[in-house]
């Protein structure tokens, strides 16, 4: 009985310490934060677990769907719906091909009901692109490098943020435990 106290308390710190990274990489967009201290062997289930419960809904672009999306469920409790119905998108290679257009964005009334992108970046992704950043948490502009999402993913985010407060927030994990978020507030402003 001790041990399984101690592995569920685990659990909960762990949930705690990646939500409290995820909540600085928001606040300030374009940085890249460690998850590294965090033990944990997935990152990605580490932040699954996190945000996702039995409240959300959730949808998978990528291989595989079908599989992960039913051990998204039996790990978070959280349904598969179609794009358009579901509150976060994980997003496996370096582009959803377009799919994030379906997304829901939120309304007038209710920004706030608008979908999460969880891009998930394998480091055998070599693609680089140089994105210029403009919003809360940034001083001026910020231009940084990132690899391993396809410059047109970018392109897009930039024209579905671009009626602020309508869009999405976007979460980029990297296998190895690094994150980066551009919620939709922060204005994308060059792609290169």
């Amino acid at each position: 009985m001790i041990n399984r106290t101690i592995i569920l308390n685990d659990e909960i710190l762990n949930s705690q310490r990646a939500f409290r990274v995820l909540l600085n990489s928001m606040c300030h967009p374009g940085t890249l934060y460690d998850l590294s201290f965090i033990n944990h062997q997935n990152y990605l289930k580490l932040i699954l677990k996190t945000l996702l419960d039995n409240e959300v809904s959730h949808c998978v672009i990528g291989d595989n769907k079908e599989i992960i999306e039913k051990e998204i469920y039996e790990m978070t409790g959280s349904k598969s719906r179609q794009i358009d119905e579901a509150d976060f998108i994980v997003i496996f290679g370096n582009s959803s091909n377009g799919e994030i257009k379906k997304a829901k964005i939120g309304t007038p009334e209710y920004p706030d009901s608008s979908a999460t992108l969880i891009y998930y970046i394998s480091s055998n992704h070599n693609e680089t692109t140089r994105v210029k950043l403009k919003g809360p948490g940034i001083e001026g502009e910020k231009m940084f490098l990132v690899f391993g999402i396809n410059k047109n993913e970018f392109e897009l985010l930039k024209l579905i943020n671009s009626n602020y407060p309508l869009g999405l927030d976007s979460i980029f994990l990297y296998d190895f435990g690094k994150v980066f978020c551009i919620p939709r507030s922060t204005r994308i402003v060059e792609v290169l």
